[in-house]
């Protein structure tokens, strides 16, 4: 089977008016501010493949005139072939359960992400069996999200069954062999060394020393349970595909969680180079993440001046964002008007007036507090102690 999503259209639903989106890439990266409406996107996709429950973020707007209930639907294609999942949404209060609408078929094939994926270190007595995943356990998954708690009992049992392995089917020898190399992926420093046949412990080699992977920073262990973690649940439901065949709907939320701004660079190459045919839809707060991304991989979400959430046009360029700085990414793309802190704004706007008053004094203050402020390379220091001198009579020799 194969799933993906065309596109979602929104009317009256949480803070959307009457909206729609296409996706058009295997990677989608959703941007913009808080409130817009990103994590409601993936919300809604997850409903729609799970006809008994539904997300209990999905509500009537609450600001909707009349009567009329907010409406839903995504079209997706199910096996090429174009579907259309709609449903209403009448409740607006959030101790009422959620209209259910879903449609079953495709359900296996979507996996949700959300942004709650640390994990605690745990000991393990024992291997386990992979868990029983029946069709409202597979629902519950899809809505509610996945597990990072269940990756140590998965990995475990794999790995040390590998020497017993020779009657595993090709995908199963192939994602644990992906899911090895995936320790190393954003960091080749860290690797995996074994896992202790005592605690079951998966202990990784790092810089300092051998450690317990649930000891590693919040960036190692975020980053584990994503790309560990969509391997673990392909591997749960039962799909018999190995990682690079899985060709279904991967929802992220918060794509960038607790990752340094180099590691915030790679995730995107490491999902589509891990799972190459899958269609991943995820949000973002980072202009790193962006700069990597291809044309028609970024969405950006905005309001207009009466609320309305709409996707803005974006300029599209053979090489996509690759050469874009941050701040252009950050002003033209995620909608930051002014990249400056408010302090450094009033400090130049001091300087500046200080400049049309020909006042010597509040000029060379206003200067030096710019100088403070300033990185100790910036090219507008020499542009600053020019201005300034002229105004003070002080020339350089």
């Amino acid at each position: 089977m194969n799933v993906s999503i065309v596109d979602l259209k929104l009317k009256d639903i949480a803070g959307f008016r009457n909206f729609i989106v296409s996706f058009q890439s295997n990677l989608n990266i959703i941007c913009g501010t808080n409130g817009v409406g990103k994590t409601t996107i993936l919300e809604a996709v997850s409903s729609a493949f799970s006809p008994n429950i539904a997300s209990p973020f999905l509500k009537r707007r609450s600001g909707a005139s009349g009567e009329n209930p907010g409406y839903l639907e995504v079209d997706c294609n199910i096996n090429h072939q174009i579907k259309k999942i709609s449903g209403n949404i009448k409740e607006t209060l959030p101790d009422k359960n959620s209209d259910y609408f879903g449609n079953r078929e495709g359900g296996n094939f979507v996996i949700f992400v959300r942004a709650v994926r640390d994990f605690a270190y745990a000991r393990h007595n024992s291997i386990t069996a992979d868990p029983d995943m029946n069709d409202m356990t597979v629902q519950q998954r899809t809505v509610q999200g996945i597990s990072p708690h269940e990756i140590k009992s998965w990995f475990a049992n794999r790995y040390l069954m590998r020497p017993h392995g020779n009657d595993w089917p090709e995908y199963r020898k192939k994602n644990l062999e992906a899911a090895i190399k995936l320790f190393s992926r954003l960091d080749p420093t860290v690797k995996l060394s074994h896992v202790d046949t005592s605690s079951f412990d998966i202990i990784v080699d790092t810089q300092n020393g051998n450690i317990a992977f649930e000891m590693l920073s919040s960036g190692f262990r975020s980053a584990f349970s994503l790309l560990l973690g969509i391997i673990k649940e392909i591997e749960f439901r039962r799909l018999n595909l190995s990682v690079d065949e899985f060709n279904g709907v991967i929802l992220i939320d918060e794509i960038d969680l607790h990752l340094h701004p180099i590691w915030q660079r790679e995730i995107g190459g490491a999902l589509k180079s891990t799972f190459p045919k899958a269609q991943i839809i995820a949000t973002t707060h980072s202009p790193h993440v962006i700069q990597t991304a291809l044309p028609n991989e970024v969405i950006a979400l905005a309001r207009d001046a009466d609320g309305n959430t709409f996707v803005r046009d974006l300029p599209i360029s053979k090489r996509g964002f690759v050469g874009w700085s941050i701040e252009e990414i950050l002003t033209e793309i995620m909608g930051v008007e002014d990249t400056q802190t408010p302090e450094y704004r009033i400090a130049m706007k001091n300087f500046d007036n200080a400049l049309d008053r020909n006042d010597e004094q509040a000029t060379t203050e206003a200067y030096n507090i710019l100088l403070e402020m300033l990185h100790p390379s910036n090219p507008l220091r020499k542009l600053l102690e020019i201005q300034s001198s002229k105004a003070t009579g002080v020339q350089d020799d």
